[in-house]
């Protein structure tokens, strides 16, 4: 209204919005200034987008340039006879094969775009634009290619050729990533907002995920699928690939030709050429299988590192009912130990010991930390005894009690184990140094974090008056304190990262606890990976903080707990001008 121009650039802004309503409201008040506009100056995805043809046929387009943006406006037109009007002349123009493959591009960015924005924006992400999508061909496993920050919205040029490009580059990219070894790569298992990431990425890092249980089935399905395959029972059950539908297949082709591996030995000329290339043809088959479905457990042991951190329990939930026999990768366990707040970590905890008592505490592999963490300490040896002979009198479908009872169970042997390992572990700390020197790390400190979230009462004074006894009450107090200012740190740096306030009642139970609110977040990430992402946020260069600096950056937190938390953070000696490089806690507010 004031003269400003609606130029390419600006409506390129306007349609990366993803939320169809504040879309269609900036769309209404944009669309009056374009009636000036000659609507060939514009690109053709504009031309589509706002109809620029009217009712005439679009016989003035230039089909030349047709990208996976034209047809993204395309399906977001909804006047459904300029929809048909510029599909027919897009079809003609590139043929239904080639078309078919711009739209699942399309609706694959689109897709992306969409759980992107609502986990940045923590909205709950649109179920019925998601289905669209998908039905459109969306592929949910291709990561994010970006190339330039340009490329992340729609571009100025011709980029049907490039999108072609990205795609590919983005499937080869997808699969080397994943058929990598990422035991050591924190940046593959704790990926940031500004990595490069998947659709099924973005919806097990909402923590909120999808309110249709079917939909983020179909989302996570493609990794998420049990194998009933017969063959997979008969490979070893130690294997991490057992259960994996593509290594079940190879099993069973190499049991159906037990033959094919010896005579793949046979020299040229003793009449069994073809026996040998079949047999060489099948074992270049059973490792490709087998790096194929070790890919795809890694992709879902990253998917399951995510929700756990993210606390999306309905994905957790997801991914563990449909589980196979491989081990849960230890990025997992780091996800869990990543959640610091009680509640939504309460939730994250009971999925798992549903979990481990549905497998066995002896199928799964569980660090010392989450056995402390987990496990519940058994009032009496009879306990649970009663209901373990009537679980194996009962019928196959658990009822709800008896899942209960195999659960308390599989908490008391997780306790009962807890206790070997962690008098094991002093054991041999003791006769391996010195233990006089009080700065020596013989206890990790997971150990110490996992004493305090125990939910279990009797487990919890019961691990403490252990752990005073073999370290005296001078050592553990020190190292407990320790441990509650790394998780005052991590609450406090989550809480700014998320644009939420403090839990101050956590707050206040690390201070009672020992924790220092004078500390600095430490400069390795070895304890916890995930701290990474603390250089992921606009607000901040990821430089370590104290409490008061994180406080005062924290502009999202509520005013009054803010205000309590500075006061009891300098009533307990914080100093308000302790800063580095000049970047005192003043200065950050």
């Amino acid at each position: 209204e004031r003269g400003a121009v609606a130029s390419e650039q600006a409506l390129r802004e306007l349609v990366k919005i993803s939320d169809e309503d504040t879309r269609h409201k900036m769309e209404e008040v944009i669309r009056p200034q374009l009636k000036p506009v000659r609507p060939s100056s514009l690109p053709l995805w504009a031309q589509i987008h706002f109809d620029l043809s009217g009712a005439e046929e679009p016989k003035h387009l230039d089909l030349s340039s047709v990208d996976i943006h034209a047809l993204t406006a395309l399906r977001r037109q909804k006047d459904a006879e300029a929809r048909a009007r510029y599909e027919g002349a897009l079809r003609g123009s590139l043929g239904a094969e080639w078309f078919e493959a711009l739209q699942a591009e399309a609706a694959t960015e689109e897709l992306r775009a969409e759980l992107r924005e609502a986990v940045v924006r923590k909205r709950a992400p649109n179920d019925a634009l998601i289905k669209e999508l998908l039905n459109c061909g969306a592929d949910p496993q291709i990561r994010e290619h970006r190339e330039s920050d340009e490329e992340s919205g729609y571009s100025d040029g011709d980029l049907g050729e490039g999108t072609g490009r990205r795609r590919q580059q983005s499937e080869d990219m997808n699969s080397a990533i994943d058929h990598e070894d990422h035991a050591s790569v924190s940046e593959y298992w704790c990926p940031g907002m500004r990595d490069q990431l998947s659709c099924e990425d973005l919806l097990a890092l909402h923590g909120g995920g999808l309110t249709d249980d079917a939909l983020a089935r179909q989302l996570l399905g493609p990794l998420a699928a049990p194998c009933d395959c017969p063959a997979a029972s008969s490979s070893s059950s130690t294997s991490p690939l057992a259960g994996v539908p593509a290594v079940a297949a190879a099993a069973a082709a190499a049991a159906a030709d037990p033959g094919a591996a010896a005579s793949s030995e046979a020299p040229p000329d003793s009449g069994q050429g073809n026996a040998s290339g079949n047999g060489l043809a099948s074992t270049e088959e059973t490792e490709a299988a087998v790096r194929q479905a070790a890919a795809a457990t890694r992709r879902r042991g990253r998917l399951l590192t995510l929700a756990l951190h993210s606390c999306n329990i309905a994905a957790v939930r997801e991914l563990l009912t449909t589980w196979d026999s491989a081990p849960l990768p230890a990025a997992a366990w780091r996800g869990l130990h990543s959640v610091v707040r009680n509640e939504p970590r309460s939730a994250l905890e009971a999925e798992l010991v549903r979990f481990i008592a549905a497998r066995g505490l002896d199928a799964v592999e569980v660090p010392l930390w989450a056995l402390l963490q987990l496990g519940r300490r058994r009032q009496n040896a009879e306990d649970g005894q009663d209901g373990l002979d009537k679980l194996g009198e009962g019928p196959k479908v658990a009822t709800d009690e008896e899942r209960d009872e195999r659960m308390a169970r599989c908490q008391a042997s997780m306790h009962e184990e807890a206790c070997a390992k962690l008098e094991a572990l002093l054991a041999c700390e003791r006769d391996a140094g010195d233990n006089s020197d009080e700065d020596s790390p013989q206890l990790p400190q997971p150990i110490l974090v996992a004493l305090r979230r125990c939910g279990d009462t009797a487990s919890r004074q019961h691990f403490e008056e252990f752990l005073r006894n073999r370290l005296g009450e001078k050592k553990f107090a020190k190292r407990r304190g320790q441990a509650a200012t790394r998780e005052l740190l991590s609450e406090l740096r989550s809480a700014f990262s998320k644009k939420r306030t403090p839990d101050l009642a956590l707050a206040s139970e690390l201070l009672r606890l020992g924790a220092s609110p004078k500390a600095r977040e430490r400069d390795d990430l070895e304890e916890d990976p995930w701290e990474s992402a603390r250089a992921d946020t606009e607000d901040d260069d990821g430089t370590p903080r104290t409490v008061l600096e994180l406080l005062a950056l924290n502009r999202h937190a509520d005013p009054q707990a803010t205000s309590m938390a500075v006061s009891r953070a300098i009533a307990l000696k914080a100093d308000p001008n302790r800063g580095r490089f000049g970047q005192r806690p003043l200065v950050l507010a």
